[in-house]
């Protein structure tokens, strides 16, 4: 490839998609575990802010409005609304900050990774390259190009993810909010995403070329500073000058227009949202006041409002995001085209190799092992001969003797553990319950039973008050069974199908796929008003549910050991017992039967805490698995 070929920005590597699995090949590389927890965290966090724009309509509705026209009101169930939604919005704080903290990890780790391997290839390629390419542009690379990487990796893709799955549940949330009003919003969003188009199509290519540009300068600052001598000697000086203006007004030409449609993009998209809100708020109201939608409240409209700031504004996002992948990928196809040059063959024949002594003690032998004696392997026309590197004044080498048998360190004790052992030993249930990770775990365990007990005993009821008039009429009853019926076999194929899954990805991952399953599920269900949508719900509740009593023995074995394993997990059962103690009078005091089909809504937020602190909490010992390993 050419250097004038690297200055465009060509796309040697091949299309952006090809480009865009290399990079992802860089995170699996390394950082997997990390990216799969980012993930996790990111759809926390918008289901926890997008829950709490759904509690507004209930908080007016079920809560303000009632106290209002009351003579003597009771203010106890106001202040428990307010601390589930305090804690909702704590939960996606929690998630926001763990998910950022991991990205810069991961971003930095990559770019490391990436110098590394262009460093490495770079080494391998043949002097012609050099003499050919300016070495400005091959800095630029190493540079500007790589630097973009961080960019992406540390900001974009992650606002991209969190915008995406905000965007995602805050329509499921509106849909079921208002049908009517949520068409409005699309209408709204539709002429954005046009706007959108336009102007970060424009930007895009702007910046495309600002990204190749640059390395151009670069070369030619560094030609000129090192031919400065030949400049001054031909009087070649307004020559020069030239040539660095046309470059200059070729990067400020692009720059210039790249920021422009960039820096428009933003006020426009804003004014919309704005424009949009408004929209919202006046067909809302009209469709409350004409009695077309009598369902249409004051606490739908306002947290309807809040929906649509939250569904408009991550569109937004995205939006200014695009300029930062699309100089990214640019940056990235330079980087692989560098890559991609093919490296010099080597003929070589002689090489440096470890050797050591033949049986005799005379003859030095090629070994694979590092001996620290080293020889030039030497190929002649029928053997090859092993020249030393080292030799002693009398044509002898200097004898390295191996160590008795049995000797150690001074210090040295073995480890603990054998085939038996897990992550911190082989230990009996004594020096089990002495460890920290044990009560992290059977914590965990209780938090995670809790969030599917509140409600497994209850969905026969749930169903009743959500889905009947009349909760105790025949065809309510009836279903109860069939409800029963669903969430025991869902249980059953969430055991046997989370024993392939733990063999897959292992029990922490396992872990946390069951606990967002059962957040997912919880959100499903306190909004299914239809029989269709309650027993989806149901289904997915009750296959998280039933995995957990096969994630945790897996996992007491691969922490502690199997040694005492069914004594150890006995202990650690413990924690599902605890939360079918606990999960009963935290029902009695969430159920408010007044709110109609609303009766379980709080125990649903409760529900879905718990399960995003056990989240939490299996976050917390994956990471710490992880810096364990490391070190």
């Amino acid at each position: 490839m050419s250097s004038k070929q690297i200055r465009s920005g060509a796309k040697a590597p091949g299309h952006r998609r090809h480009i865009v699995g290399r990079l992802m090949g860089y995170i699996k590389r390394g950082y997997k575990a990390r990216f799969i927890i980012v993930l996790v965290c990111i759809l926390v966090s918008a289901i926890a802010n997008v829950a709490g724009s759904l509690f507004l309509g209930s908080l007016i509705d079920d809560y303000i409005t009632p106290l209002l026209g009351a003579a003597d009101p009771d203010f106890s169930g106001l202040v428990r609304a307010l601390v589930m939604m305090g804690c909702l919005f704590l939960v996606g704080a929690l998630c926001a900050y763990a998910y950022n903290r991991n990205m810069i990890v991961v971003s930095q780790g990559v770019q490391k990774t990436i110098r590394d391997d262009l460093f490495g290839h770079m080494q391998t390629l043949p002097i012609k390259y050099f003499d050919t390419h300016a070495h400005g542009d091959v800095m630029s690379v190493y540079t500007n190009d790589v630097d973009t990487l961080r960019q992406m990796f540390a900001q974009s893709i992650p606002q991209v993810i969190n915008s995406s799955m905000t965007i995602l549940v805050t329509f499921l949330g509106m849909l079921f909010t208002n049908a009517l009003l949520t068409v409005v919003v699309l209408v709204c969003v539709c002429f954005a995403l046009v706007v959108t188009r336009f102007l970060a199509g424009r930007s895009g290519r702007y910046f495309l070329r600002q990204q190749s540009t640059l390395g151009a300068l670069n070369g030619y600052i560094e030609e000129m500073i090192n031919g400065q001598k030949v400049v001054k000697v031909f009087c070649h000086e307004q020559e020069a000058q030239d040539g660095f203006d046309r470059v200059n007004d070729e990067m400020f030409h692009s720059a210039d227009k790249a920021h422009t449609y960039a820096s428009i993009l933003m006020p426009i998209m804003v004014n919309i949202g704005n424009v949009q809100y408004v929209i919202v708020a006046m067909v809302g109201g009209a469709l409350a006041l004409s009695g077309v939608d009598t369902t249409i409240t004051l606490g739908v409209i306002a947290s309807f409002l809040q929906l649509s700031k939250s569904f408009s504004n991550p569109i937004n996002q995205i939006s200014q995001q695009f300029n930062s992948i699309i100089m990214a990928l640019a940056g990235a196809e330079r980087i692989f085209a560098l890559m991609d040059e093919e490296p010099e063959e080597d003929h070589g024949t002689v090489t440096l190799v470890n050797v050591s002594y033949d049986k005799e003690g005379h003859q030095l032998e090629e070994s694979e092992k590092r001996t620290n004696l080293w020889a030039w392997r030497v190929p002649h026309s029928t053997d090859m001969v092993m020249v030393p590197v080292r030799e002693e004044a009398d044509g002898s080498f200097t004898e390295l003797k191996a160590p008795e048998a049995g000797w150690l360190p001074e210090g040295f004790e073995a480890p603990k553990g054998g085939a038996h052992a897990g992550t911190f030993g082989d230990l009996t249930p004594g020096e089990m319950v002495k460890t920290p990770r044990f009560w992290v775990l059977i914590v965990t365990f209780a938090f995670a039973a809790t969030a599917g007990t509140l409600l497994v005993g209850k969905v026969a009821s749930i169903a009743a008050v959500q889905l009947f008039a009349d909760p105790t009429s025949a065809a309510a009853v009836a279903l109860g069974g069939v409800v029963g019926s669903v969430n025991t076999c869902a249980n059953l194929v969430g055991r046997l199908s989370f024993g392939q899954i733990i063999d897959k990805l292992g029990a922490y991952k396992s872990l946390l796929i069951s606990l967002v399953v059962t957040i997912v599920a919880l959100v499903i269900m306190s909004m299914s008003f239809t029989q269709s949508m309650f027993f989806v719900a149901l289904a997915l509740l009750g296959f998280s549910f039933g995995a957990l009593l096969v994630i945790y023995p897996p996992l007491t074995g691969g922490a502690f050991g199997t040694s005492n394993i069914g004594v150890n997990y006995g202990i650690m059962f413990l924690g599902y017992a605890a939360s079918t103690w606990i999960s009963q009078p935290i029902t009695a005091v969430l159920y408010h039967a007044e709110a109609g089909s609303a009766a379980y809504q709080q125990s649903f937020y409760g529900a879905i805490v718990i399960a995003a602190i056990a989240v939490v909490l299996t976050v917390y010992m994956m990471v710490s698995d992880s810096k364990k390993k490391s070190a």
